[in-house]
């Protein structure tokens, strides 16, 4: 895996001059921490680091980012768009008991 690795911060070092701009989604947090391991042995001049994500923690996040626009969109509507209007009465549909 460390190879895997070593293979991906090379390409993301020769094709990205700013690293703060990219994401790196890997499957576990130990992933993670090997990988910016790595990624600060490669570095040579100080850097901010890419944003760095186990899947869980991406689809967490990006989770209660969407939960927190249906909390805003409900509390003050959209009103001159229809697939907001749509989505909203879906929401509604899905969660009734």
């Amino acid at each position: 895996m460390k190879i895997f690795l070593n293979e991906c911060i090379a390409r993301i070092l020769k094709e990205n001059k700013d690293l703060s701009k990219i994401t790196v989604i890997l499957p576990t947090q130990r992933l993670c921490s090997i990988f910016i391991s790595l990624l600060s042995k490669e570095i040579n001049s100080p850097q901010f680091s890419p944003n760095i994500y186990s899947i869980r923690d991406f689809v967490s996040n990006l989770s209660d980012a969407i939960s927190d626009v249906e909390t805003k969109e409900k509390n003050k509507p959209s009103k001159n768009n229809p697939k907001t209007k749509n989505n909203k009465n879906l929401s509604i549909f899905f969660h009734q008991s």
